[in-house]
């Protein structure tokens, strides 16, 4: 990763959500597998070193969203997603912000994964919660994310085209 690719995640967090162009960064050799490896690195560091940093959700969301196969492939990691429940503990410090923010982006990957058996590790960890006790949102549950051209904090929801609740009541 060069200097310059390092500025911008910084930036992201240094200036509480950035701008289009920092968010931008995250396109630039999207397919490059190394990239990508380096990418998730820093982040999951920031996932785990900053708990209580809500932006770290928001970016992994992003990245989910543009549905990069390198990024994605290192998402499905069970390794990676045991991070996101950890902030479910109470152990981590991660704030009830996060740890809302944690359950309801669960929800939306499960949702939004519910037909591709590629990613069925969303749908089974989902599954694992919600049989373990865990509360999840309404389909019409809103909740704060920054906006990835703007920088500001906007609404966002977790409602998917392609359902999971028949699947998992």
């Amino acid at each position: 990763m060069s200097g310059a690719e390092i500025i911008n995640l910084e930036n992201l967090y240094l200036f509480d959500g950035g701008t289009k162009e920092n968010w931008d960064f995250f396109s630039k050799d999207i397919n490059n597998e190394s990239y990508c490896k380096k990418i998730m690195f820093s982040i999951f560091n920031y996932l785990t070193t900053q708990p209580k940093n809500e932006l770290t959700l928001d970016i992994i969301d992003y990245i989910i969203d543009y549905g990069c196969p390198h990024i994605l492939d290192l998402c499905c990691q069970k390794s990676f997603l045991d991070q996101i429940i950890n902030l479910l503990k109470p152990e981590t410090d991660a704030g009830l912000e996060n740890q809302k923010k944690a359950i309801f982006l669960i929800q939306k990957w499960a949702k939004k994964f519910a037909n591709d058996q590629n990613m069925s590790i969303f749908i089974e960890q989902y599954n694992m919660l919600k049989n373990s006790g865990v509360t999840f949102p309404p389909d019409n549950f809103v909740i704060k994310t920054y906006d990835k051209f703007t920088g500001e904090k906007k609404e966002g929801n977790n409602q998917v085209n392609n359902s999971i609740n028949s699947q998992s009541n």
